[in-house]
């Protein structure tokens, strides 16, 4: 406990010269979620307006969505980091997969 708050409160890693620093680091988290918003939303809004003009498969796309939703994050991150491996691919398909069910939904 007491590592984590003195890394916290060292002036030297809020300081924007290290790529290692805290800033960095909420700029780099920023950036992954962000991604997997766009690829989530590129994928769920057509479907989401293909159910919405057509009313053609809407009960799927809502029972898939909330199970979509049960999926636990850590499991899921884990599993596509087996699959595929270490490195930000897995990382970014993980967010995208639980971020469409709340989109379609």
């Amino acid at each position: 406990m007491n590592d984590d708050t003195s890394y916290l409160f060292d002036p030297a890693n809020w300081a924007w010269a290290s790529p290692q620093s805290i800033p960095h680091r909420i700029l780099e988290h920023l950036e992954f979620t962000a991604l997997a918003l766009v690829i989530a939303a590129a994928i769920g809004i057509p479907i989401g307006l293909f159910i919405g003009h057509t009313n053609r498969g809407a009960f799927l796309a809502i029972n898939i969505g909330n199970a979509g939703r049960s999926i636990p994050t850590f499991g899921l991150l884990s599993l596509v980091v087996t699959l595929i491996g270490l490195g930000r691919t897995p990382l970014i398909f993980a967010l995208v997969v639980l971020a469409v069910p709340p989109i379609l939904t």
